[in-house]
């Protein structure tokens, strides 16, 4: 059986931490809905207030999975993400 990394298995707890720090060098996209029970939006505030660099969405009558019940609005987003990234780092 493969060894995992280590940031896989630490707690959720150091694993939040570590997102944090690296969304915190290198900026983050995020999508959240309204309706999210697992990851409240407050959750999304807590991490827009460590980044240097952040677009989020917040979009209304969506639960946790953003990315699937708003297939085509968040592939769009990302790749705006993505792009306004690439050419900030040129």
């Amino acid at each position: 059986m493969a060894r995992k990394s280590q940031a896989w298995t630490s707690s959720p707890r150091t694993w939040r931490s570590l997102v944090r720090r690296r969304a915190a060098r290198a900026g983050a996209g995020a999508g959240w809905g309204t309706e999210d029970r697992f990851n409240p939006v407050g959750g999304a505030l807590k991490l827009l207030q460590g980044c240097r660099d952040a677009r989020f969405v917040l979009i209304n009558r969506c639960g946790h999975w953003v990315m699937v019940e708003h297939s085509d609005y968040f592939n769009r987003e990302c790749l705006g993400f993505l792009a306004d990234t690439a050419e900030a780092a040129v």
